[in-house]
């Protein structure tokens, strides 16, 4: 088996003395990606790369050495990897856990329970928001509906985007969205279409 792989992150060292977990991790990580794909090169995971470039085997193993891994990458999902990953001592969960974390602050929440709602109407919003954390984007994804908008705020944190650019950037997506075709078929049509227009 290829380890624990919080090794991945704890035994990784700025000073290049990593760990002999993370030297284990690491060489199977780079075995299993170079089976997985057929090739000389594949994405490179390091922090600096984050599976955005191609390198060949030794590049990418001087990558991970000199930057370490990107974050959160415990499941090799750009390496063949699919679904949650459970490593032994960690607890995976598959929900956020927000009724539980309103109960211990006593509010008591049971969001499942049958009966005329009590909440105020700003609660009644907060509900809907969790619920909206519990209900998929669609069937063809593990999202869900509350994941792209929390990814967008990270982004928007993270490059110091304006709140107008953020609100053109949101809008685009609804535009885009909105106008979605009804079905796979319509899709694929749709998809032809754009390639024989832009590719001739």
């Amino acid at each position: 088996m290829d380890g624990d792989r919080k090794a991945m992150y704890g035994g990784w060292r700025k000073d290049g003395a990593h760990s002999k977990e993370w030297q284990d991790v690491t060489k199977a990580f780079l075995d299993h990606a170079f089976a997985v794909e057929p090739g000389l090169v594949v994405l490179c995971p390091c922090s600096k790369c984050e599976n955005k470039w191609l390198w060949a085997k030794e590049d990418i193993e001087e990558h991970l050495c000199i930057r370490g891994f990107m974050p959160n990458y415990l499941v090799w999902r750009a390496h063949g990897e699919h679904g949650e990953r459970v490593d032994q001592g960690v607890d995976h969960e598959d929900h956020d856990m927000m009724d539980e974390m309103l109960n211990d602050l006593g509010m008591r929440v049971d969001r499942t329970a049958e009966g005329p709602s009590q909440f105020p109407p700003k609660v009644e919003e907060f509900c809907q928001l969790l619920d909206a954390s519990d209900e998929r984007l669609h069937d063809y994804t593990q999202s869900t509906l509350l994941q792209p908008l929390t990814r967008l705020m990270s982004i928007k944190s993270k490059h110091n985007i304006s709140n107008t650019t953020y609100n053109d950037i949101v809008k685009l997506i609804d535009d885009i969205l909105v106008a979605k075709p009804p079905c796979l078929i319509q899709t694929k049509h749709t998809c032809h279409l754009w390639l024989a227009v832009h590719l001739g």
